[in-house]
């Protein structure tokens, strides 16, 4: 390897590490999440949020992996790691505060589980 590629080899393992911890923690929250989905306003919501963060997980440690193939500049390679760590949290964490919540918000009003729009179970035979 050229000596040149040395700073930016330290620069993708040091982001490695941090991906790579970042997922393990993603991880590690969604097996406390998965235990709370019982107490959760909106459960459907809940699941999707525990999804999100196993399997947003499990891609930033698959991709932590291959941060030292990445032949980027490090301004890129810094560019990749906020951005992998922006898009692997945003949306398990936007699940997680609608299922807290059951937010009341008009562009919420269609999620799996609301309980506003859930119709209530018909019996066959009803009381007169």
């Amino acid at each position: 390897m050229p000596p040149a590629a040395a700073p930016s080899l330290s620069l993708a393992l040091r982001l490695q590490k941090y991906t790579l911890l970042s997922g393990i923690f993603m991880v590690f929250v969604c097996c406390l999440q998965g235990a709370a989905i019982d107490g959760m306003a909106n459960k459907a919501m809940g699941k999707g949020a525990n999804y999100q963060l196993s399997h947003n997980g499990e891609l930033l440690i698959t991709l932590a992996f291959a941060f030292p193939f990445f032949s980027l500049s490090p301004t890129l390679l810094w560019a990749t790691m906020v951005l992998l760590q922006i898009g692997a949290w945003a949306n398990p964490l936007s699940y997680l505060i609608v299922a807290v919540t059951n937010c009341p918000q008009p562009m919420f009003a269609n999620t799996p589980g609301n309980s506003t729009l859930t119709p209530k179970p018909q019996t066959l035979n009803p009381k007169p």
